[in-house]
Parts: C-alpha cells; sequence; structure tokens
C-alpha cells in the first residue's frame, strides 16, 4: 500500500541530498576558477621574466649559459621571422605575369 508519509521522506532526502550536492558543485567550481586565475598569473609573471632575462643577456648584465643559449635559439628565430616577412613583402610587390605591360 502507498506510504504517503514515507514517500514525503524519501523526496525530501533526496532534495537535500541534491542541494548538498549543488553546493558541494558551486563551491568546487568556485575554486576551480580561482585556481586558473592564479595560473594565468603566474604564466604572466613568467613571461614578464623571461622578457626581462632576455634584456638583461642582450645587455650584457647576465652571462648564464642556459640563458645565453635559449637568448642566441630566440634571437636566431627573431631573425628567421625578419627574413620570412621580407620574402612575404617581396612576393607581394612583384609583378605577376598576369600583369600586363599596357597597364
Amino acid at each position: 500500500m502507498f506510504d504517503k508519509e514515507k514517500s514525503m521522506d524519501w523526496l525530501r532526502t533526496k532534495i537535500e541530498k541534491g542541494k548538498e550536492e549543488l553546493v558541494k558543485f558551486s563551491k568546487i567550481s568556485k575554486l576551480k576558477l580561482e585556481i586558473s586565475t592564479l595560473r594565468k598569473r603566474k604564466e604572466e609573471r613568467y613571461k614578464s621574466m623571461g622578457k626581462r632575462a632576455f634584456k638583461m643577456v642582450e645587455d650584457g648584465i647576465i652571462d648564464d649559459p642556459q640563458l645565453v643559449s635559449d637568448y642566441d635559439d630566440i634571437t636566431k628565430i627573431n631573425q628567421k621571422v625578419e627574413d620570412l616577412e621580407l620574402e612575404i613583402k617581396a612576393i607581394k610587390e612583384s609583378k605577376s605575369s598576369f600583369d600586363s605591360d599596357t597597364e
């Protein structure tokens, strides 16, 4: 036979459990967002620190072999980027074989 009281107790229990799970989920989500924000700030600081170290190697203030090696690699990459950009510019400025001489 249907027991209304037991059904209501069961429903209350499920609702309370659902509320608890929602509160847990909310707290966890908030903490994960805070962790993500802190990690982003840390990455920004690393980037800033790296730029300062690069400048210090460039200025001769730091001569740590690993940093100098990284500096050399970055300098080579920068040069390669410049070369490729010049190549793009030359291609853009070159006459197309489809251009007519009468234009």
